[in-house]
Parts: structure tokens; C-alpha cells; sequence
């Protein structure tokens, strides 16, 4: 696609105001450094690396694999200046080496002359990137395997940060943020802050992608990546660690500078990778017990889980109105409640209800897209699901609900708020199916045996904040679709343009005191769901803190 069809298919998906902001944070972040600015203080200080060396993890040797095939030497020094730098002394770099380049060769063979904890190995047969991560594989000895770009590079703390988890959390699989720097490594961009293990996340597409690390004995049982993959292998290698793992671990820290380098796999070949990524979301659904599909929509994945058959429904309506035309396959049953606050009402309609899903529904509630109530079961019928959401529009038809951010002063933050429908946001995760702290009572389905009672003792909407940390407690995850739509009218129930109940925001913090929204990011701003970064002052405090809880000088 040509550059000026390429700017205007943008604006007629993301709108007008959001692709001149977009604009705006590029230019800031290539020209004027902005994120170079917020990097400078996420970075490890003097002081902390000091600190990080005196202090070793007991986690084992951490065996960093890398396949090499035609980058180019600078940025193959480049990495190993980077191994050598860390602040982490147990670890091994092990370069499997094909389609050689001289220069290449020379850099890799001078820096393991420099580093006995280098070890490179040529060959003259390309397998592949999965082929080839395999080979290096195989020659590592470490307790944990670390996956890594031959043009990338790591943070100096990075592998200690992962020995610190490893040694704290005892994990099968770590990840940590990540950002980009440009081809010559003069400005970092695009920092990727990542919510906790999401599997609705992972499953649409690889956010955990760097650093990841796994532990050996996983990675044996998983089999290694898988070369029909290649494209998105690390993507088809992480759903089937993590479908395996006991624990799953998130470093929330950026220890990886993902190089953006116009000849790799990802630029030249995206729809080759994003085809790859589908399948291996069709396996995983299969791995699960469905016969589900996935497929490429506008760059993303398209995930469709079969719809149960022969279920019943039962809709709570609250608010005064007549029933809505829902598109359901079967007999639905009707509950009216007339106060959408009277939770007791609420809940005794649930409790009396008998049929399988139960759908809460306010009256204002309208313009339904078609298998609306098919799609949110679809997602609903899952073992591991809470309470599913669809993209609620407002009257301009822009997002007023697509989940909430829960914690902060607000508890409550309406993620992605005014966004077009079709639009990416962030790290396109607004056209993606994915997990949310919480979602709003005025429209959502949950399957009735995972029914907990709406606690009724709060007078706002901010009850749905205190409705699904009781139901993530279950180990339960809420889910948000852009593939179900409707429009909604009343914005109290999705506390938009209105103020937040401060008694109820009390209230929250009382009755969930240790509750942490695991799919939002403590780098992002709390006063807005948009995913911005909090300012750089904000930041600071935040770093100064968590070295103060590590016993570091400031």
C-alpha cells in the first residue's frame, strides 16, 4: 500500500483526532526525544547495578539463545556489549550462527575470545529461526532459557531482574516490558508497559513477545518452537508454555530494546507472521476443547469461539422500558428491575434465575450488532471467564466503554474512552478481544453458576469495580470484545461524566485493601484509562520507591 492510501486507510479507521495525536507522540518520541526523556529515568541508575552485583538472585544459569542469520556485525557487537553489561554474573550467550557473513563471524568469534560465557557455534545450514533457535537449544546448560533477537538488545539489569523473579516468585515462564530503539540506536520509542498474564491477550496476539524466559524443564515438556510457525514461533511457543505452566510471572520493568530494522521478519513478511499467529490461536482454542477460528482482520486476529448450543438466557433489565430485540437463538427469560442501583434487587433476580447465562442489561441499551448475545456466550461458556463485556458506543458513536481500569484515586477508569470503533489504541489492543480489570453492569454476561452477588452495600456503579475483584479472587478472568457492539445512553452505570462516588471509592479500598488490576500497568497515568504514561516526575517517584523497597541508595 502507497504511503498517502496508507495515512488515509489510518484516519478512516482511527479518526481524525487520535491519528494527530498518534502523529504528534511519533515526532515527539523520533525528534524531540520525549520518551528518550522517560527512558532516562526507567533506566538502572549507577547506583542500582551496584547494588544488583553485590546482590545475586540464587536462580541458576540463565542461558540466553540466539540465532544468527545475516544482521548486520554492528548490531551483533552491539548485543554482546549488552551481555556483557549485565549486572547478573550467571548467565550464557549461546550464538548458532548460519548463512554466514564474514564480518559477522568475526565479531561473534571476537566477543567470545573476550567472554567465556559466549559460546557460538557455525553452521552452514539454515534451519530456520525456529530451526536455529533449536540448535542453540540444545547446546545450552542453563536452569532457565532465555529468548533473544540476534539485533536486539538488553537492558544491563535485565537478567538480573529475571533471577531476582525467578528466586522470589518461582515461576515457570517470566516476561518483562519492553520498548523499541531505532535502527542506529539514537532514540528508544514505543514502550510497551504489559499487563500481567492475560490469556485472552496472548491469545489474540504475542504481548508477552520480550524478554521471555522460560524454565528448562517447561520448555522440554513443551517440545521446543516449532518450525510451521516461523513468523510468530515465539507467539505458538508462548500458548503452549503458558497452557502448561503452574506459574506465570511479569517483570514490570522494560529489560529489552526491541531494534527496529526494516529487513526483518516482521516488517517483510506481516502477513505471512500474522497467519502463522492465527494458527497457532486455532490450536490453543482446539487445546481448550473448542473448535474455534482465527483469522486475519485489518491486521489483527479475528478470534470466533463456536456458540453454544441449546443454552437458555435469562436478561436482567434494569430501568424502566420495554424489552429490546436481542438476537439469541432461544427462549430468553425476563427479569425487570426498575432501579439499576437497587444491587438487591439485582441479585435476587440472579439467584432465582435457572437458565444457563444471565445478561445484564440497562433499558437504554440498543443497536445491537448482529450474534450479539452468541458472541458474548461464546466467550462467557469458558471455564476460565468471568463476566464479558461488549464495546459499548456512545450517541457519536465512539467507545464509552470497552472496560474499566481498576485502582488509583477514581478505583474506576473507563479504558479507551472516546476512541473510534476500528481503532488499534493501544498496541492495537482495542481491536483485539482481551482482559480487563472490571467491566460495567450496565451491559454484560456471565455464566449462572459463576454468579457472586453485586455487593449491595455500595450506592454507585463503582459496585461493578467490587463485583469483579470478587470474581477475579476466583481466579476468574473479565473479558472486553470488539466483536459485539451496542449502543448506550446512560452514562452513570459506565461512570462517564459524572464524578466518582468518593464513599463508594472509600469503600472499595476497604473491602479490597491488597487488590492490584492485573491488566493495567502502575506506569500509567491515573487519572485517564487512555494507557499514557504518567509524567516524568511521577515516574521518578515511582523508581525512587521501588528502590527504597529494595534497600538501594537513591
Amino acid at each position: 500500500m502507497n504511503p498517502v492510501r496508507r495515512v488515509a486507510d489510518y484516519v478512516s479507521r482511527h479518526g481524525m483526532r487520535y491519528t494527530l495525536r498518534r502523529s504528534w507522540e511519533k515526532v515527539s518520541e523520533r525528534w524531540l526525544g520525549a520518551y528518550d526523556r522517560v527512558w532516562a529515568v526507567l533506566a538502572p541508575t549507577e547506583e542500582e547495578l551496584a547494588f544488583q552485583r553485590e546482590h545475586q538472585p540464587d536462580a541458576g544459569l540463565i542461558s540466553v539463545v540466539i540465532p544468527v542469520y545475516k544482521p548486520q556485525a554492528r548490531f551483533v557487537r552491539e548485543l554482546c556489549d549488552s551481555l556483557r553489561a549485565q549486572s547478573y554474573a550467571n548467565w550464557e550467550a549461546c550464538f548458532w550462527n548460519t548463512g554466514i557473513s564474514p564480518e559477522v563471524s568475526e565479531a561473534l568469534s571476537e566477543a567470545a575470545a573476550s567472554d567465556s560465557r559466549i559460546h557460538v557455534w557455525h553452521s552452514a545450514n539454515n534451519e530456520g529461526i525456529s530451526g536455529n533457535t533449536n540448535r542453540a537449544i540444545a547446546q545450552a546448560k542453563g536452569a532457565w532459557i532465555a529468548l533473544c533477537d540476534h539485533d536486539d538488545l538488553l537492558t544491563p539489569d535485565a537478567l538480573w531482574r529475571v533471577a531476582e523473579c525467578a528466586e522470589r516468585e518461582h515461576p515457570d515462564l517470566i516476561y518483562t516490558d519492553e520498548d523499541k530503539i531505532t535502527e542506529d540506536g539514537r532514540h528508544a520509542t514505543d514502550p510497551h508497559m504489559k499487563p500481567d498474564y492475560c490469556p485472552d491477550n496472548l491469545l489474540s496476539s504475542n504481548y508477552i513477545c520480550h524478554l521471555m524466559a522460560i524454565r528448562r524443564e517447561l520448555l522440554e515438556e513443551a517440545g521446543g518452537e516449532n518450525s510451521a510457525f516461523d513468523g510468530s514461533q515465539d507467539h505458538e511457543l508462548a500458548l503452549r508454555c503458558t497452557d502448561r505452566a503452574r506459574r506465570i510471572a511479569h517483570v514490570r520493568a522494560v529489560c529489552y530494546h526491541w531494534r527496529t530494522v526494516g529487513a526483518s521478519m516482521s516488517h517483510q513478511h506481516l502477513d505471512q507472521c500474522l497467519q502463522a499467529s492465527c494458527r497457532a490461536a486455532r490450536e490453543q482454542m482446539a487445546r481448550e476443547g473448542y473448535a474455534g477460528s482465527a483469522e486475519p482482520c485489518h491486521g489483527v486476529a479475528r478470534l470466533r469461539y463456536p456458540a453454544p448450543e441449546g443454552c437458555s438466557l435469562r436478561v436482567i433489565l434494569t430501568g424502566s422500558g420495554e424489552k429490546p430485540c436481542l438476537p439469541w437463538p432461544g427462549p430468553i427469560a425476563w427479569t425487570a428491575v426498575e432501579n439499576p442501583l437497587d444491587f438487591a434487587a439485582v441479585n435476587r433476580a440472579a439467584a432465582e434465575a435457572r437458565e444457563d447465562f444471565i445478561l445484564l442489561l440497562h433499558k437504554s441499551v440498543h443497536g445491537f450488532s448482529p450474534d450479539f448475545t452468541a458472541e458474548l456466550a461464546a466467550l462467557a461458556q469458558r471455564s476460565y471467564t468471568g463476566a464479558v463485556s461488549p464495546t459499548l458506543l456512545d450517541e457519536r458513536g465512539r467507545i464509552s466503554h470497552m472496560g474499566f481500569a481498576v485502582g488509583g484515586p477514581a478505583v474506576a477508569l473507563p479504558r479507551q474512552l472516546g476512541l473510534k470503533p476500528g481503532a488499534g489504541g493501544w498496541h492495537e489492543l482495542a481491536r483485539q478481544t482481551h482482559n480487563v480489570g472490571a467491566i460495567s453492569l450496565a451491559c454484560c454476561m456471565i455464566r449462572r453458576e459463576k454468579w457472586l452477588p453485586i455487593p449491595e452495600t455500595y450506592q454507585s456503579a463503582m459496585a461493578a469495580a467490587a463485583w469483579c475483584a470478587s470474581l477475579s479472587a476466583q481466579g476468574l478472568w473479565h473479558t472486553v470484545t470488539p466483536n459485539a457492539t451496542a449502543v448506550c445512553e446512560e452514562s452513570g452505570l459506565l461512570l462517564t461524566g459524572t464524578a466518582p462516588s468518593q464513599a463508594d471509592a472509600a469503600r472499595f479500598r476497604r473491602d479490597h485493601p491488597d487488590y492490584r488490576d492485573s491488566c493495567w500497568h502502575p506506569y500509567f497515568r491515573e487519572d485517564k484509562g487512555d494507557f499514557r504514561l504518567k509524567d516524568v516526575r511521577a515516574l521518578a517517584a515511582l523508581r525512587e520507591e521501588e528502590r527504597r523497597l529494595r534497600g538501594m541508595k537513591s
